[in-house]
């Protein structure tokens, strides 16, 4: 979906009106709707998003559900996101997911931040959490692919049992 609104939109605030019709759950029979899409990107939405109800999206945002989804699956517990938005809706600038994590796990996670060009961030606010942010949410859906495809990672060995 985030490839498909990118490559649909020249500008920042293009991308963030047609990713938060796709994040509400597109409805193409909703007459509410006329004026806020052209025919055009009504005629790519009504392929890309089916059903006329929510988007699998569940209430995340485009760009960061994924990382969400994937922190998740490595018992990563993530506690807000934001995939960054243009001028006074945004209560981040860029992509980011905070969240509950074991040092264990946040280590296990520190090179694939790297790798992705994120970094661990802290927010000021909630400084319980810790952040990772990224330049793009293509570094975001980046680094979901690769907590993904390192899920072994995060798992911590048990101790060996003493011989009997």
């Amino acid at each position: 979906m985030a490839n498909v609104v990118d490559r649909m939109t020249t500008t920042a605030d293009d991308f963030d009106r047609l990713a938060y019709v796709v994040e509400g759950g597109y409805d193409p029979d909703d007459p509410y709707e006329d004026g806020v899409l052209t025919a055009t990107e009504r005629a790519v939405l009504d392929e890309l998003v089916s059903d006329n109800g929510p988007s699998s999206l569940e209430s995340l945002e485009l760009g960061v559900a994924g990382l969400v989804y994937a922190l998740a699956t490595v018992r990563i517990i993530p506690a807000a996101s934001c995939r960054g938005h243009p001028g006074d809706r945004a209560w981040s600038d860029r992509p980011v997911v905070l969240f509950a994590t074991t040092e264990y796990r946040a280590r296990a996670l520190q090179p694939l931040v790297e790798a992705a060009n994120c970094r661990f961030v802290m927010d000021a606010a909630r400084p319980e959490l810790l952040a990772v942010a990224g330049r793009s949410i293509q570094d975001m859906m980046a680094l979901a692919d690769a907590v993904l495809g390192s899920r072994r990672t995060f798992v911590r060995p048990r101790p060996a049992r003493p011989a009997r």
